[in-house]
């Protein structure tokens, strides 16, 4: 009864050791290379190269599309990613897991999209999957500007599995820069400026396109 006991309980941890590699078998950590969108107007964040800031991940999985796929309505519609934080790896140029690594499914491929920083703080930003755009839930115009935050964003592409994604975001504000000059050869100081006719609040239902309400001065 002993040895029938020891042997049973030596094939149950056999069973147990073999489920749980296979379970977690890494297949290669999911990793982002992001840059910026070249924009026409000025930005908070001038360039290309991605600021160092936390990234807010959206990832959509399909067991049986491959890698380079579109989106199709049906396909893509496990949650793989639900919103979860990246940050840039010290040192390095990639940007993985937060909290802990996230790793490639073995099959099928993934979507995804993404928005930064993700502790954006002013408004409440979502992805919408099937229309592949952001939202941005009504926000107050700030009034110090030195406090202002680029908001970026990146919608999905096509499909990866097993690479670096490239991820490419664009702006939701544009930068204004005042500036001044006299006509005579003159010294001018100035003591003020306002700004008139300012919203005072605005979102969006669909990047980059606000909707904005009031008006109110800003000095």
């Amino acid at each position: 009864m002993k040895k029938s006991l020891i042997i049973a309980l030596g094939a149950i941890a056999l069973v147990a050791c073999t489920k749980t590699s296979v379970s977690y078998e890494q297949t290669g950590e999911i990793g982002f290379a992001p840059v910026v969108r070249k924009n026409s107007t000025k930005a908070a964040v001038q360039g290309t190269d991605f600021p160092d800031q936390n990234i807010k991940v959206y990832g959509y999985y399909d067991n049986s599309t491959d890698p380079g796929s579109s989106y199709d309505d049906g396909n893509f519609a496990v949650e793989y990613l639900p919103g979860v934080e990246f940050t840039k790896k010290t040192g390095g140029s990639t940007w993985t897991g937060k909290e802990h690594s996230y790793y490639w499914p073995k099959t099928g491929s993934l979507l995804f999209a993404g928005y930064a920083p993700a502790d954006y703080a002013a408004a409440t930003v979502a992805h919408d999957k099937v229309n592949n755009t952001f939202s941005v839930s009504e926000m107050a115009q700030p009034t110090d500007f030195s406090k202002t935050v680029d908001l970026l964003y990146s919608p999905y592409t096509t499909s990866y599995n097993k690479n670096v994604v490239h991820m490419q975001f664009a702006h939701a504000f544009s930068w204004i820069t005042l500036k001044a000059q006299s006509d005579a050869k003159i010294s001018v100081k100035i003591k003020s400026i306002v700004l008139k006719g300012m919203a005072v609040t605005g979102k969006a239902d669909v990047l980059p396109t606000w909707t904005v309400s009031g008006k109110q001065e800003l000095k």
